[in-house]
């Protein structure tokens, strides 16, 4: 029994299916390129890793009702379900809208909390 491989001969045949590796630095990709990397240092500096990986600790040391571990196990549900909504509202309002808004409101709200921590100290 022989296996048709038609599939992967004909683009091996057509060399313009193939990607070029002559050049694989395209300058048309750099502002794709600086997008990704501004989302991805945006993403860093939000100090949202801090703030997951130390929930329960920042729980305790803050003194709220609900013990440090219901407060994790209610981070982790808004997580999934802010998850499970996101794409719809991506579909709808696009990406830009989406990324420009959580920026400001992300801007926002740090900055609020680094003029309460210099006015508190």
């Amino acid at each position: 029994m022989s296996i048709p491989f038609d599939w992967v001969e004909t683009p091996i045949k057509d060399k313009t299916s193939i990607a070029s590796l002559e050049h694989p630095i395209q300058y048309h990709y750099t502002s794709t390129f600086g997008i990704c990397v501004f989302l991805a240092m945006l993403l860093q500096l939000s100090g949202i890793d801090v703030l997951l990986f130390y929930m329960e600790e920042l729980l305790q040391k803050v003194g709220t009702r609900i013990s440090a571990a219901d407060g994790t196990i209610i981070m982790g549900v808004v997580q999934v379900v802010t998850s499970c909504i996101t794409p719809l509202v991506v579909d709808r309002l696009g990406r830009k809208l989406l990324m420009w808004t959580t920026s400001l409101g992300l801007t926002i709200f740090l900055v609020n909390i680094i003029a309460i921590d210099t006015l508190i100290i």
